[in-house]
């Protein structure tokens, strides 16, 4: 029934608008921020007193990973997760304007943390917001997990465009009402069966790179902890394309590495001190 999911909805997510969305009693809660101009990210900031981490936090995401500084997850610290099977026509697809989301049950156990995250729901960005190895990709799924305590955890998954046609069979059958929820505060049922299986495979095997970051929306609270999938799943071109004809743009620029001074307040004076710049100079900036 679709009312069960409307319900967890509200229950699990609360009221933090961004990376982690709520659902209006009335229906679906259309975001108050955009991708474009004052209400873009560069502007976030000024859109709500709570949205100050946007602009001066130090550890913010989306960022550029690197194969080879970025720390990694494999064997046996990889998270062990499980998204039980949604039944047909259970799910909604959901369009907040921002993004695409569906809400879904899950858990997520990370390794030596004795407290469980329960999934509060997934959505997706247009180009992908984190790059590897500065390589970005056409899409990424955010898969959203909570604690009791209010921790926050988040899958990163990409994907890329396949030469074969395939592609993952979850995508597939997500976006297959794409057409029903053209308009921002539009949602549909999804007719078939959200089977998570090709995912969770990708992510037990691994490897996730790792890092503490925020959410990549306002208000852009920092703590989250982010893995992100190195490997990109397949997305077929005519999916993509009528995703993409649905979401546009909705991707955060890349932030500076975790730890160094924000770009917004960097871009404003120039001289704000960081790690590797410790004179505030700004001499180790260079374009």
């Amino acid at each position: 029934m679709l009312v069960p999911q409307s319900l967890l909805a509200l229950f699990l997510l609360a009221s933090v608008e961004g990376c982690i969305y709520r659902r209006d009693e009335h229906g679906v809660a259309v975001s108050t921020f955009s991708y474009t101009g004052t209400t873009g990210p560069l502007g976030w900031a000024h859109l709500a007193p709570s949205n100050g981490l946007c602009s001066n936090g130090t550890n913010q995401s989306p960022i550029a990973i690197s194969s080879s500084s970025t720390p990694t997850l494999s064997g046996s610290a990889l998270p062990v997760v499980t998204i039980p099977e949604v039944s047909a026509g259970e799910a909604l697809l959901e369009n907040l304007g921002s993004t695409l989301e569906v809400v879904v049950n899950g858990t997520l156990k990370l390794d030596g943390v004795d407290e469980e995250y329960k999934m509060a729901q997934f959505h997706f960005h247009t180009p992908s917001e984190h790059r590897i190895d500065e390589e970005y990709f056409p899409l990424e799924m955010h898969m959203v997990f909570k604690s009791a305590s209010g921790g926050v955890a988040v899958i990163g998954v990409p994907f890329d465009l396949s030469d074969s046609g395939n592609s993952t069979s979850l995508l597939t059958t997500v976006f297959a009402p794409i057409a029903s929820v053209a308009s921002p505060g539009s949602e549909a049922p999804i007719s078939a069966a959200l089977n998570f299986d090709d995912i969770l495979s990708a992510v037990q095997k691994g490897p996730l790179y790792s890092y503490s970051g925020s959410l990549t929306t306002p208000p852009c609270t920092q703590g989250v902890k982010w893995m992100v999938l190195g490997q990109p799943l397949d997305i077929d071109v005519k999916t993509y394309k009528a995703v993409k004809g649905v979401l546009k743009f909705n991707s955060r620029y890349t932030q500076n590495a975790p730890g160094e001074v924000n770009l917004v307040q960097y871009a404003g004076d120039g001289t704000a001190t960081n790690s590797s710049d410790p004179t505030g100079t700004g001499a180790a900036f260079i374009a």
